[in-house]
Formats: C-alpha cells, structure tokens, sequence
C-alpha cells in the first residue's frame, strides 16, 4: 500500500498540469459564451429602433387652435371633450419635461372664432370630402386647408369628418378615432405604411394616446421647424405620454383645469411673427 502512494507522488507536475488545462477549458468555453453575449444583446447606449414620423410640415399662427365642440349628438360632444382633454394634458407634460421654456400647442374650445370643426356625416359626405372610393374601411379624415406663406405652408382651418353611424354609444373605438384627428390636425400625418412600435399615428398598432414621438414632431411644427420626416433624438426616449385615458363618463372638471392651465401658460407666450 505503501508503494503505491510513492508510485502516485513520483510525477505531481503531470497531475497538476491535467487539473489546470480542464480548468482552462473550462475558463474558455466561459469567456466565448461570454463574447457571445456581449455582441447579441444590445447595450444601454445603443439604439435599436428608429422612431420617426411623417407630418405635413404646416404650422398653425396661432399655437391657441380654436375647436368648435359640437353639441350633438351627445356622446360626440362628451368625446371630443375627452379627446381635447388626452392631447392638452399631453402636450403640457411634454412641454414641462423637456421644453419648459417653448410654446407649444393647445385646443381652446371656442364657439366664435373657430380653426377647427367636427362634424357627423353620412356616407356620401364622407367621401365627398375625404376622397374615399368606398367608406368600408374608413370612418373619418380631417383635411387641412394650408396656405403657401414667406416662412413656410401655415394651417389656416381643419374639419374633422366622422361618419354619423360612428357617434354612438356602441363604438369602444370613438376616442381613440377623435385623438388620431386631432393628430392630424397638429399637421402630423398616418404612417403610409406599418411600424415595429406602437404609436397614436400608426394604423397597424396604435396607442391610446400620444407618444413623445408626437408631441416631439408638434413641438417642431409650433416652432415652424417642422419637416415632412421628423426622427425622435436620442436623448428623448420613446414612451407614451404617462397620462390617464379618461372613461366615457370623465369629470368634466379636469378638463376645464386643463384649458385653465393651458390659457395661463400660454398668455404671455403668443407667437410672434416677423
């Protein structure tokens, strides 16, 4: 027995050596997985999607646009009330938190001096005015009237479509429907084709509410420095706008806090033209 342990401790080096290159194998096979890792998944810096949206490079004089709420039918009237109240609440948290110091857009319900209509149409209204060959697929548009000025094409008016057999109380889809419009009458435009985010804008995947992708390219657009492609920068991160939809039913008074809040911030910031 006693040879044998002698026998085993002739060559310590050989056993040695095995333990480490098993070690080293091992210590490889770790670092390539390692490697492998790195380069597959995406670090906090990069950027794996593009974010940007078209818009029709057209800014409103004033960024206070007038919309006339209609009075019926009744759920229409409540809905753009609500659809008013997602995009002011939007556009102030996007101008608190990353443009304190810029104007930017705000909906004033005004009967008088009106930008904006809404109004509930039958089918051959519809594609009177929206240019559609068949309303199968559709249920509304909002035409701009632009004209052509010195600094840029300007927003001079905008009606907003609704086909009359949408205003009812059986379409989950109405709010969102008068949100997408009043994109469109910011000057943002329809993604022509689909998107790999969900955005407001986009007709294959869309958000209840604006993104900062949006209110980004509006931002742009009140500043006049809108352009036909407008790309989200990189120290904006996408996300939608952290703002509640309201129910059918909301409180009106959060609306009328809204307009309050907009009107005060804006008073003292009219755009001025040279």
């Amino acid at each position: 027995m006693r040879g044998v342990e002698l026998q085993s401790l002739k060559n310590p080096p050989i056993c040695l050596f095995g333990i480490l290159t098993s070690r080293i194998k091992v210590c490889a096979v770790l670092i390539v997985v390692i490697v492998a890792l790195r380069f597959l998944m995406p670090t906090q810096g990069q950027v794996q999607t593009t974010y940007w949206i078209a818009t029709y490079a057209a800014s409103w004089s004033d960024p206070r646009v007038q919309i006339s709420i209609p009075s019926s039918p009744p759920i229409l009237h409540d809905t753009v009330s609500k659809a008013i109240g997602i995009w002011n609440q939007a556009l102030l948290w996007f101008q608190s938190t990353y443009f304190s110091n810029s104007i930017t857009y705000v909906f004033m319900a005004n009967a008088e001096e009106t930008g904006v209509t809404v109004q509930a149409v039958d089918d051959a209204t519809l594609e009177k005015y929206c240019q559609f060959s068949s309303v199968s697929q559709h249920v509304g548009c909002a035409p701009l009237k632009l004209e052509h000025g010195d600094y840029g094409d300007m927003i001079t008016s905008a009606d907003i479509y609704l086909l009359a057999s949408s205003a009812s109380v059986t379409n989950q889809n109405l709010l969102f429907e008068l949100v997408f419009s009043l994109g469109l009458v910011l000057g943002l435009a329809e993604y022509p084709s689909t998107c790999s985010f969900q955005d407001l804008m986009c007709g294959n995947n869309p958000s209840p509410v604006p993104s900062t992708l949006d209110l980004y390219a509006a931002h742009l657009l009140v500043e006049e420095k809108g352009t036909a492609n407008v790309t989200l920068p990189a120290n904006i991160p996408f996300q939608q706008a952290p703002i509640p939809v309201p129910e059918f039913h909301g409180n009106s008074v959060l609306l009328t806090f809204t307009f309050f809040s907009a009107f005060a911030l804006l008073a003292t910031r009219k755009k001025k033209r040279p």
